[in-house]
């Protein structure tokens, strides 16, 4: 052990595992976006449902997740908090773009600016979401911390 109580060389190795782990996620969930948008349809439950603006707040939903997923992925991985937030809606706007094209294979389905601008207002909303929560938490830390100091004299 040393002095803190962390036993040496401990904690390299934690953070690989939590960015690995936040990378296989986003990486998953990317997947299963591209899954979706491969189907010619939309699948049975949701038939019906995402008529009009509908569609457009599923996008902005689903991109949300993957911006905030993202940004936890590149936090895991050390950067911190904005630059984790710009990288994230960055890639995901590349990702709604790439995906975007990719529909315009696929039967039935067609490439729309409309839906890359709400899946970029989504990513901005998650990353954007994630990066005002640790905001907000990295203040009451500080402000606590400086309530628990001693008076100077």
């Amino acid at each position: 052990m040393i002095p803190g109580g962390t036993r040496r060389g401990s904690g390299r190795p934690r953070v690989r595992l939590q960015a690995a782990i936040a990378w296989g996620a986003a990486a998953l969930y990317a997947a299963f976006l591209f899954y979706l948008s491969s189907l010619p349809a939309c699948p049975e439950p949701f038939e019906g449902i995402f008529i009009g603006d509908l569609d457009k707040v599923a996008h902005l939903g689903a991109y949300a997740v993957l911006g905030g997923l993202l940004w936890w992925a590149m936090r895991a991985s050390g950067a911190d908090p904005k630059r984790a937030a710009v990288f994230a809606i960055v890639l995901s706007l590349l990702y709604a773009v790439s995906d975007e094209f990719h529909q315009s294979y696929v039967p039935n389905r067609e490439m729309s600016a409309v839906d890359g601008v709400a899946d970029l207002a989504g990513a901005a909303l998650g990353a954007g979401g994630l990066l005002a929560i640790s905001r907000r938490r990295a203040r009451r830390a500080l402000s606590r911390s400086n309530s628990k100091r001693p008076a100077v004299r």
